[in-house]
């Protein structure tokens, strides 16, 4: 039987109150726990499980309690009492809750590092383990303001570009909605009035009536297509077959190219710095800042240095054979590792990578205006053409 979550309120030997989250294979077995930990428990209830599975906290919140618990630390608070206090302070939920585990498991002894990785799915295999990189090396303030400023600049360019990309898709939402009313609803009424009437249709009009017979005859057909098709692109995407496709095609196209590249560099910059900073080895360092680049270009690069590393070669060495990286970026990494400088280099990069990345999003979102409008006006042309075309064929023979 596998572990589920109890949340539960206890006291210690000394009176002392405790909340916390702990798993176990039952709820006796979780008593038994926290008895053994010295614990008196008051109450104790099962933690639902979402039905999706545990979601990770938002950057944002991350970066809120990496930069809390730094204060904290820094002004001398214990790290279980600095963790029970933000936990505390946090909104109900499962960051909450992952962090009264955390503090529970560090008051038994348990390291910080350890006691985030119970929940990894919370925190993230790249925080949690540059905090274990960051307690062997003695750096845990530090590596933990780095890591508050780099989440939330990741959480700043994802914010503007996300921004940069909401009105063109809203407007092509609309449009294909509008698109749908008007071919189920408006052209099958226009097909009946022709076909009553006895006028011929052009091809365009007769097909836009057909799809809306179609559609309004065998609804529940279209229906159970769309939901096979839905289901076979859910179990692709798990599978990760749907996003290296879509990464494929938009790479083709030469802005968005500029701006997908960038901001994937930008991230393997950002955490490959961090890493560094943390004090992990460059081997694994590269992994995890592949790993999160969430590109298979830079995924490809990331994993051609490594093993030119691996082989005891240097990163400029095979930089040149790396297509992701800008010229701009493959000259700083060179310096950067030629000064021993690459951790600070690597955050000039990501700097300059998302600001050049968001510029562009937003110079995009401008020129893509006026295609939107030429789209719309074509999607109405084609409507209203298959309209009146049957109604000009008419009365030309009317007139004749």
């Amino acid at each position: 039987m596998s572990d589920v979550p109890f949340r539960y309120r206890a006291v210690d030997r000394a009176g002392v109150a405790s909340v916390g989250v702990i798993e176990a294979a039952s709820e006796i077995a979780a008593m038994r726990l926290l008895t053994g930990r010295g614990l008196l428990v008051t109450s104790i209830d099962i933690v639902p499980r979402r039905r999706f599975g545990p979601s990770a906290a938002s950057p944002l919140e991350t970066s809120r309690f990496a930069h809390q618990l730094a204060v904290l630390v820094s002004a001398g608070v214990p790290l279980s009492r600095a963790l029970g206090s933000i936990a505390d302070s946090a909104e109900p939920g499962r960051l909450r809750d992952a962090l009264a585990s955390a503090a529970e498991s560090v008051t038994a002894g348990e390291t910080l590092a350890d006691s985030l990785g119970r929940n990894s799915a919370v925190f993230g295999e790249i925080f949690v383990k540059t905090i274990a990189a960051a307690e062997k090396s003695g750096n845990l303030v530090k590596a933990l303001e780095f890591l508050a400023e780099t989440l939330e600049r990741q959480d700043e360019t994802r914010q503007a570009l996300r921004s940069a990309t909401v009105y063109p898709a809203c407007v092509i939402v609309v449009l294909a909605l509008a698109l749908i009313v008007l071919t189920v609803g408006v052209m099958p009424r226009f097909g009946a009035m022709f076909k009553a009437r006895n006028i011929e249709v052009p091809m365009l009009t007769a097909v836009l009536v057909a799809v809306g017979n179609s559609v309004r005859g065998s609804w529940w057909l279209w229906m159970a297509g769309c939901g096979g098709v839905a289901m076979v692109l859910h179990q692709c995407w798990k599978r990760g077959l749907v996003l290296p496709v879509i990464h494929a095609i938009l790479l083709r196209l030469s802005p968005l190219r500029v701006i997908m590249l960038g901001t994937a560099t930008a991230r393997f910059c950002r955490i490959l710095g961090l890493c560094l900073t943390s004090g992990l080895n460059l081997l694994e360092a590269l992994d995890l800042a592949g790993g999160a680049s969430a590109l298979k270009a830079v995924q490809d690069d990331a994993q051609r240095i490594a093993r030119q590393v691996r082989a005891g070669g240097r990163i400029g060495a095979v930089l040149p054979q790396c297509p992701s990286f800008s010229p701009l970026a493959r000259q700083m990494l060179i310096s950067g590792e030629e000064a021993a400088q690459l951790s600070k280099m690597c955050q000039l990069i990501a700097d300059e990578q998302e600001r050049e990345a968001t510029r562009l999003a937003k110079r995009l979102s401008t020129v893509i205006e006026p295609f939107l409008i030429v789209l719309i006006t074509g999607v109405v042309l084609i409507v209203a053409l298959a309209v009146l075309l049957p109604m000009w064929n008419s009365a030309k023979l009317v007139g004749m």
